[in-house]
Protein backbone atom coordinates (compact mmCIF):
# COMPACT_ATOMS: atom_id res chain seq x y z
CA UNK A 1 0.00 0.00 0.00
CA UNK A 2 3.02 2.39 -0.16
CA UNK A 3 3.01 3.36 -3.54
CA UNK A 4 -1.05 4.22 -3.49
CA UNK A 5 -0.43 6.05 -0.53
CA UNK A 6 2.29 7.76 -2.24
CA UNK A 7 0.33 8.82 -5.27
CA UNK A 8 -3.02 9.94 -3.56
CA UNK A 9 -0.56 11.86 -1.34
CA UNK A 10 1.14 13.51 -4.61
CA UNK A 11 -2.61 14.11 -6.23
CA UNK A 12 -4.02 15.93 -2.83
CA UNK A 13 -0.70 18.27 -2.73
CA UNK A 14 -1.81 19.04 -6.47
CA UNK A 15 -5.53 19.62 -5.79
CA UNK A 16 -4.24 21.91 -2.80
CA UNK A 17 -1.69 23.92 -5.09
CA UNK A 18 -4.41 24.27 -7.68
CA UNK A 19 -6.86 25.59 -5.32
CA UNK A 20 -4.44 27.88 -3.64
CA UNK A 21 -3.01 29.41 -7.02
CA UNK A 22 -6.22 29.57 -8.95
CA UNK A 23 -8.27 30.66 -6.00
CA UNK A 24 -9.21 34.23 -6.41
CA UNK A 25 -9.41 36.12 -3.16
CA UNK A 26 -12.19 37.03 -1.31
CA UNK A 27 -13.37 40.36 -1.34
CA UNK A 28 -11.29 42.74 1.00
CA UNK A 29 -8.76 40.55 1.15
CA UNK A 30 -5.34 40.41 -0.74
CA UNK A 31 -4.64 36.67 -1.00
CA UNK A 32 -6.01 33.75 -1.06
CA UNK A 33 -6.44 31.76 1.98
CA UNK A 34 -4.14 29.33 3.18
CA UNK A 35 -7.22 26.60 3.70
CA UNK A 36 -7.24 25.98 0.09
CA UNK A 37 -4.05 24.38 0.80
CA UNK A 38 -5.34 21.73 2.95
CA UNK A 39 -5.72 19.09 0.76
CA UNK A 40 -1.97 19.20 0.00
CA UNK A 41 -1.31 19.45 3.75
CA UNK A 42 -2.57 16.12 4.12
CA UNK A 43 -1.33 14.60 1.10
CA UNK A 44 1.65 15.87 2.07
CA UNK A 45 1.29 13.88 5.23
CA UNK A 46 0.42 10.81 3.19
CA UNK A 47 3.32 11.05 1.21
CA UNK A 48 5.24 11.02 3.56
CA UNK A 49 3.87 8.15 5.35
CA UNK A 50 4.13 6.15 1.69
CA UNK A 51 7.62 6.96 1.83
CA UNK A 52 8.48 5.82 5.03
CA UNK A 53 6.18 2.51 4.62
CA UNK A 54 8.44 1.59 1.72
CA UNK A 55 11.34 2.10 3.51
CA UNK A 56 10.49 -0.04 6.49
CA UNK A 57 9.81 -3.64 6.72
CA UNK A 58 7.99 -6.05 9.25
CA UNK A 59 5.00 -4.65 11.82
CA UNK A 60 6.14 -1.31 11.74
CA UNK A 61 4.79 -1.02 7.90
CA UNK A 62 1.39 -2.12 9.83
CA UNK A 63 1.34 0.59 12.26
CA UNK A 64 2.85 3.47 9.60
CA UNK A 65 -0.63 2.32 7.21
CA UNK A 66 -3.15 2.15 9.87
CA UNK A 67 -1.54 5.73 10.46
CA UNK A 68 -2.06 6.77 6.76
CA UNK A 69 -6.01 5.35 6.97
CA UNK A 70 -6.63 7.67 9.66
CA UNK A 71 -5.10 10.28 8.00
CA UNK A 72 -7.39 9.63 4.72
CA UNK A 73 -10.31 8.75 6.56
CA UNK A 74 -10.03 12.67 8.66
CA UNK A 75 -9.57 14.62 5.13
CA UNK A 76 -12.60 12.00 3.85
CA UNK A 77 -15.05 13.16 6.57
CA UNK A 78 -13.71 17.22 6.74
CA UNK A 79 -13.89 17.22 3.10
CA UNK A 80 -17.27 15.62 2.61
CA UNK A 81 -18.57 17.80 5.48
CA UNK A 82 -17.71 20.93 3.82
CA UNK A 83 -19.59 20.07 0.79
CA UNK A 84 -22.89 21.05 1.31
CA UNK A 85 -21.61 24.55 2.08
CA UNK A 86 -20.01 25.39 -0.64
CA UNK A 87 -22.98 24.45 -2.63
CA UNK A 88 -24.91 26.95 -1.14
CA UNK A 89 -21.37 29.40 -1.41
CA UNK A 90 -21.57 28.34 -5.14
CA UNK A 91 -25.36 28.78 -5.41
CA UNK A 92 -25.38 32.32 -4.06
CA UNK A 93 -22.28 33.31 -6.40
CA UNK A 94 -19.43 32.12 -4.70
CA UNK A 95 -16.73 30.69 -6.35
CA UNK A 96 -16.83 26.96 -7.73
CA UNK A 97 -13.24 26.03 -7.38
CA UNK A 98 -13.61 25.68 -3.80
CA UNK A 99 -16.23 22.76 -4.36
CA UNK A 100 -14.61 21.35 -6.95
CA UNK A 101 -11.19 21.23 -4.56
CA UNK A 102 -13.44 19.84 -1.93
CA UNK A 103 -15.04 17.25 -3.61
CA UNK A 104 -11.92 16.44 -5.43
CA UNK A 105 -10.24 15.62 -1.72
CA UNK A 106 -13.27 13.70 -0.66
CA UNK A 107 -13.40 11.59 -3.49
CA UNK A 108 -9.37 10.95 -3.34
CA UNK A 109 -10.01 10.08 0.17
CA UNK A 110 -13.00 7.89 -0.06
CA UNK A 111 -10.78 5.84 -3.10
CA UNK A 112 -7.76 5.46 -0.98
CA UNK A 113 -9.70 4.60 2.54
CA UNK A 114 -11.59 1.88 0.23
CA UNK A 115 -8.35 1.07 -0.83
CA UNK A 116 -6.78 0.78 2.43
CA UNK A 117 -9.88 -1.52 3.87
CA UNK A 118 -9.53 -4.06 0.77
CA UNK A 119 -6.05 -4.55 1.61
CA UNK A 120 -6.45 -5.40 5.32
CA UNK A 121 -9.36 -7.59 4.80
CA UNK A 122 -7.31 -9.60 2.58
CA UNK A 123 -3.64 -9.25 4.86
CA UNK A 124 -6.06 -10.88 7.74
CA UNK A 125 -7.62 -13.44 5.47
CA UNK A 126 -3.71 -14.21 4.21
CA UNK A 127 -2.88 -14.67 7.92
CA UNK A 128 -5.65 -16.55 9.13
CA UNK A 129 -5.17 -18.97 5.77
CA UNK A 130 -1.25 -19.65 6.91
Amino acid sequence: MAIPTIVIGLLLIIVGLIGYFLGTPPEGADAVSVTALIPAFFGAVLFVLGLVAAQIKGKAVMHVMHVAVLIGLLGLVGSAMRIPKSIAAVQEGGEALALYAQSAMAVLCFIYVALCIRSFVNARIKKQAE
